[in-house]
């Protein structure tokens, strides 16, 4: 009894090491030494692609999830440069994991384990809105809804960009 009480800890303790492992490389070193040596673009796409290669095996050949893998390191990458440390983009991504996984019971990046049996309810359909073998996060919703939050995240940095450039014009 104790054991099946302590499965959900557990997976939420598994998930919190996990995604503060993986941001702390993503985000915290590599982002950060990229974006020092080429810039921000460089970083992201840097970061993107070694974020992408680390989710490939459970992406199973289809080209949706890989596309949403690489676009939600885009949106982390973008938090840390919006916020200025790896907090923001360890929330988002711990959040997100354990909304699905956990509370949801959904499948998390081709994972089912997260969920522990429990399951909120089912998704059926096309894997294109359902994201198929590799979950919600392989649907073309999760795609529309990452591109939102990508889009707002790059005009803080413009908004932040132009306001420093218009600084010192201001001031002379």
């Amino acid at each position: 009894m104790i054991r099946t009480a302590c499965r959900p800890v557990l997976a939420a303790l598994a998930l919190i090491v996990n995604v503060v492992a993986q941001q702390l490389l993503l985000t915290g070193y590599l982002f950060a030494i990229a974006r020092t040596k080429a810039g921000l673009l460089a970083a992201v796409v840097l970061s993107g692609l070694l974020f992408t290669g680390y989710h490939a095996p459970a992406f199973h050949g289809a080209w949706l999830p890989a596309a949403n893998v690489f676009c939600t390191a885009t949106l982390f990458c973008l938090a840390r440069e919006v916020s200025g440390d790896i907090w923001l983009p360890v929330g988002l991504h711990a959040a997100w994991n354990f909304l699905l996984g956990p509370v949801l019971g959904l499948t998390v990046s081709g994972t089912d384990s997260l969920g522990e049996g429990w399951r909120a309810f089912q998704l059926d359909g096309p894997a294109w809105a359902t994201g198929g073998e590799f979950g919600i996060e392989g649907s073309v919703l999760v795609t529309a809804a990452t591109i939102v939050l990508i889009t707002a995240f790059l005009r803080v940095v413009a908004r932040r960009r132009a306001q420093a450039g218009a600084v010192p014009s201001a001031q002379t």
